[in-house]
């Protein structure tokens, strides 16, 4: 049991949630969306969200999630948050 239990004491400790932290999320979901309509060809805006199907949606909010994990995982382990 204790193999299991000493990689997870190991691993770097992270800021708590903040609305810091929502509104960096919600930047970098913002900055995907822009990255995205500005790198494609569509222009029509036919979609139902924001011009989008709904797979690129998803795809658009997921990557957004992920940079902005990263920015703030990034931020921590530079004492920032």
């Amino acid at each position: 049991m204790l193999t299991v239990v000493a990689p997870l004491a190991m691993t770097a400790q992270t800021s708590p949630w903040s609305p810091l932290s929502a509104v960096i999320i919600l930047l970098c979901t913002g900055l995907a969306y822009l990255s995205f309509k500005s790198s494609s060809g569509v222009a029509s805006e036919t979609g139902p969200v924001l011009g989008m199907s709904w797979p690129e949606v998803l795809g658009v909010a997921s990557f957004g999630h992920l940079l902005g994990v990263g920015v703030i995982l990034g931020l921590s382990n530079m004492g920032v948050l």
